[in-house]
């Protein structure tokens, strides 16, 4: 039946049921009145008795006509309804319509995104695996033998690539943030080593412009937060590197600073840590910012201004990419400056949980009773990098006496106010360097100076041998405090009182810092031969030797079949026959004397690849393509979960 047929059927019923109330209506009465007469008056039923009653008892009238009323209320009310009932109908069924419509939108809209989003991981992974091959072997080839110019030329090659890469991740994460699926990870960690271990990853850009790179550490917090490291490290590495491209003399100064959060200013869950706001701030000696540009900085795919983009490159995603993980992280970014040539600041905090893990030092009561009360000299013309030192070597409880050149210094050192236990010397500083105020100390030493251990700190490359003849160990900056500790107090262990020439060269051959890798057996299951050579020309130059398995079907067989356990094991993820998962959840169910320790290769960008590994047994991930940098990290973690080969 049609809706014009129900919508008839329904008009005509109302029209029966009305008529048949109205004669109702109007036979009551004349029926309802005579009979009325009859009974309850004395006349005889004539027209003038009806009559008579009608004009004697109006009531009657009222109630024997009201039915017609009521029938024809009935009726309006009845027609009106029905008329409501077809409009929620229609109401009902647009709207479902429109949820269907809806429903199938989101849908599609997912499907493309997921669709986005698999096809960008795949992308990812067909780019980053030829340029594990550029980059890696371009680290090969600079540890090898190269005139000046093949040297710049691999230098550029390597540049390049490392430039391409960082295009990729960024477009990377901007689409992981736009669809909502980037995930944090909830893990232990400790802060200042977080941030320090990223701005080393930079230091080798600095110091080819010859900028100062410093870091100052959170002093106060001697305990592990948890929160995510990666993505800290990434913001921080993020904003040191535009700090250093838009340097070109001058410092960079990343300040780690953090605080509790009073409990009653946030919804803590129960059973957790007290919050923590972390704030580090980069500040460097850079081109500035006008009031304009900061408007316009964190807006996507925009930089500065387009004179910016063209000196300078960049995607303009770097920023936006920052303050989104930020404020992911319970947090926000902003950015100071004075304005065009006075350089800026780029301050960011996030939200991290407290912790009652302790961080370990490695101090131990040796180096406290060693460093106590000795003298040391600190020549750096750096206010910061200077006020650094001071600090750092009054917390171990030394006695600095700092200087910013080395002719203050000299003439200090000649006075003879104090006798000097140990030397601190910048290599970069204006009319006298490091290696001269070296040279002139150990012509003193000769004539009128108690020859005293020097420690050369430099952003700088490597020194000649004659140049390094005179220190007793030579750091890169940026120095981790617990570096310089156990650097200052092993030589001051072992410094013992010699001619300047015979002190200088004995300590140099006891006390340097000169740590040999750990010969680990270890094997590379790897399915691309670029990425074999790659790896194994890396390990060979890191004092590692490895053995290549094709896939993982060898790698399984590898472990079973071994006459001695492999320590340590780089798994490709994606490999023919078995890939890196899977073999690595049947190694993990083979009765082993020493299980290995399994790092993840993956060129994939997936969000889920780290938990994916992590639920297979690996102990490790790191990502393609793989640097050297990178490479002896993930190395140094294996080894410090692996007892040393006898």
């Amino acid at each position: 039946m049609t809706e014009h047929h129900r919508s008839a059927s329904r008009w005509d019923a109302t029209q029966l049921y009305t008529t048949a109330g109205t004669v109702f209506g109007l036979l009551f009465p004349l029926l309802a009145i005579p009979l009325d007469t009859m009974l309850h008056s004395s006349r005889s039923f004539t027209l003038l008795a009806c009559y008579q009653q009608f004009i004697d008892n109006p009531l009657l009238w009222i109630i024997a006509t009201a039915p017609l009323f009521l029938g024809t209320f009935a009726r309006f009310i009845g027609i009106q309804q029905d008329q409501l009932s077809e409009v929620v109908q229609q109401q009902d069924k647009l709207l479902e319509a429109q949820t269907a419509e809806l429903s199938e939108a989101l849908e599609n809209a997912q499907q493309a995104d997921a669709a986005k989003s698999l096809f960008l991981a795949n992308m990812s992974h067909e780019i980053r695996t030829p340029m594990n091959g550029v980059i890696g072997m371009a680290d090969v080839l600079l540890d090898t033998k190269l005139n000046p110019v093949q040297s710049d030329y691999v230098r550029t090659l390597r540049s390049s690539g490392e430039s391409l890469l960082v295009i990729l991740n960024e477009i990377l994460d901007f689409s992981k943030i736009e669809a909502g699926q980037m995930d944090l990870e909830h893990e232990p960690f400790d802060l200042s080593e977080s941030v320090m271990s990223g701005v080393e990853l930079l230091a080798a850009k600095a110091q080819t412009k010859n900028l100062e790179l410093l870091c100052i550490p959170d002093p106060k917090l001697d305990f592990m937060v948890r929160g995510d490291t990666t993505r800290l490290r990434q913001i921080v590495m993020n904003l040191v590197g535009n700090a250093i491209k838009f340097t070109d003399q001058g410092e960079i100064t990343v300040n780690v600073q953090s605080e509790s959060i009073p409990a009653g200013q946030v919804n803590r869950a129960p059973n957790t840590g007290g919050l923590r706001k972390v704030s580090i701030s980069i500040r460097d000696t850079g081109i500035g910012l006008s009031p304009q540009d900061k408007q316009r900085l964190f807006t996507a795919f925009t930089q500065a201004d387009a004179s910016t983009t063209r000196r300078f490159g960049g995607t303009g995603l770097g920023l936006t990419i920052c303050k989104s993980l930020a404020e992911i992280m319970g947090g926000g970014i902003q950015a100071t400056s004075n304005g065009k040539g006075h350089g800026s600041t780029f301050t960011f905090w996030i939200t991290v949980e407290d912790t009652d893990i302790p961080i370990v030092t490695g101090e131990d009561q040796t180096q406290k009773q060693t460093l106590q009360d000795r003298n040391v000299l600190i020549v750096d013309d750096n206010t910061t990098n200077r006020l650094i030192l001071q600090t750092e070597t009054k917390a171990w409880g030394m006695r600095p006496l700092t200087f910013s050149s080395a002719e203050d210094a000299l003439r200090s050192l000649d006075l003879g106010t104090s006798k000097i236990d140990i030397a601190l010397l910048d290599m970069e500083m204006p009319a006298v360097d490091g290696v001269e105020l070296a040279q002139k100390l150990s012509s003193r030493f000769e004539l009128t100076l108690d020859p005293f251990p020097l420690v050369l700190l430099s952003s700088s490359g490597r020194l000649s041998d004659e140049a390094n003849s005179y220190f007793a160990a030579s750091l890169m900056k940026p120095i981790r405090n617990h570096r310089l500790r156990t650097t200052v107090a092993g030589i001051l262990q072992t410094w013992n009182q010699q001619t300047a020439g015979d002190a200088v060269g004995d300590q140099k051959k006891d006390s340097r810092p000169s740590p040999q890798p750990q010969q680990h057996r270890i094997l590379i299951a790897e399915d691309n031969k670029v990425n074999q050579m790659v790896a194994q020309a890396m390990l060979a130059n890191l004092g590692f030797k490895a053995t290549i398995a094709n896939d993982g079907v060898e790698a399984l067989a590898a472990v079973n079949q071994a006459d001695e356990p492999w320590d340590i094991i780089l798994m490709d993820m994606q490999m023919p026959n078995l890939d890196g998962l899977g073999a690595t959840e049947k190694i993990r169910q083979l009765d082993l004397d020493q299980q290995p320790h399994i790092i993840a290769l993956t060129a994939s960008a997936l969000p889920n690849d780290v938990e994916k590994c992590m639920a297979a047994g690996m102990d490790d991930f790191v990502t393609k393509p793989i640097t050297k940098e990178v490479l002896i990290q993930a190395l140094d973690r294996a080894s410090a979960k692996l007892q040393p080969m006898a």
